[in-house]
């Protein structure tokens, strides 16, 4: 088996991708597969065939090009690259190395301004007060974890988490690390293992909303009541440093109201309570643990057995400095 597959989306710009494609094939290790996920032709003007896997997936986004890409990779471990991001000597070994350490599924390579290399933008996602954002350095108390930008994973966790929500755009980074936690995983972020990309504007406008707002009453319960009062204050927040774009604040409002009606469509009524007690139905009509789940937190794919083999494991993990726990 390969040890690490790259997988690398093309976004409707054929030049970022060639940019960050050689820079990858330059630096890659040896033992290491390259997947370009295409989402519409594409005339390969230097003939990469033999250095690179091609995998349609027609008009898909990048969390759903990724998830087309992982489903043909082959490695022991997956790197999800972003578009146009370039890599950097021996920026996977250092990354790979991480993994030695108990329970890491997932390591957050850091990610530095690609015209200015000593400077970084930022290390990895984290989350605070029930929000996504980009952390600079790994924080004490909320986890960190790989940006959509770049991240390296234990391809049996990413599989198991049922890879990244397609529904929620760039916050499926920050919605796949909640998820992997969940499930008794942790992350690491890697220092020495450096990505250059441009610097990444500042979300705004109908999707941006409707994609923050989706992530946060998809993970509601895991946040606490602290981060659901400080919500309204924190749309507040988001929608005045959107000015003066007018337009994209009143975007993004809408967008977090189309997601509310999302949620209230989901809720619909409740079915009138069933006469038979639970040994009496059917095995179709008992509710499952994944039903539980996904309910709670839009979860695909459970595995109940390695879920209590994993919990067995965190217990007796010894504790490292480099793993920020969820606290």
């Amino acid at each position: 088996m390969l040890r690490l597959s790259i997988i690398i989306p093309l976004e409707r710009n054929s030049r970022l991708l060639e940019e960050g494609l050689v820079t990858v094939l330059e630096n890659r290790p040896s033992d290491a597969e390259v997947l370009v996920v295409l989402d519409g032709p594409y005339d390969d003007p230097y003939d990469l065939q033999d250095e690179v896997r091609f995998v349609d997936a027609p008009g898909a986004n990048r969390a759903a090009a990724f998830n087309a890409g992982l489903r043909a990779a082959r490695g022991e471990f997956v790197h999800l690259l972003g578009c146009g991001v370039e890599a950097t000597a021996g920026w996977a070994d250092a990354a790979l190395a991480a993994f030695g350490e108990s329970r890491v599924a997932a390591v957050a390579p850091a990610i530095h301004h690609c015209l200015e290399p000593e400077r970084r933008l930022f290390q990895g996602v984290s989350i605070c007060r029930g929000a996504r954002r980009l952390a600079q350095e790994a924080p004490r108390r909320n986890p960190i974890g790989p940006a959509i930008h770049g991240g390296f994973y234990l391809r049996e966790a990413l599989e198991q988490a049922g890879g990244l929500a397609e529904d929620l755009g760039d916050w499926a980074d920050a919605d796949l690390l909640l998820r992997l936690r969940a499930e008794g995983w942790t992350s690491v972020a890697a220092a020495d293992s450096v990505l250059l990309a441009r610097e990444t504007p500042r979300g705004r406008g109908l999707k941006h909303g409707l994609y923050a707002e989706r992530f946060f009453l998809r993970h509601a319960d895991q946040v606490g009541f602290f981060a659901k009062a400080y919500h309204p204050c924190q749309v507040a927040v988001d929608c005045c440093a959107q000015w003066p774009h007018v337009l994209s604040a009143a975007g993004s409002i809408l967008g977090r109201s189309w997601a509310w009606i999302e949620q209230l469509g989901k809720r619909g009524p409740k079915a009138p309570p069933s006469s038979q007690t639970p040994s009496e139905q059917t095995p179709a009509e008992q509710p499952s643990a994944s039903d539980d789940l996904s309910l709670r937190g839009g979860w695909q794919r459970v595995d109940g057995p390695h879920l209590e083999l994993r919990r067995e494991g965190r217990a007796t993990a010894p504790a490292s400095a480099r793993v920020h726990e969820w606290r």
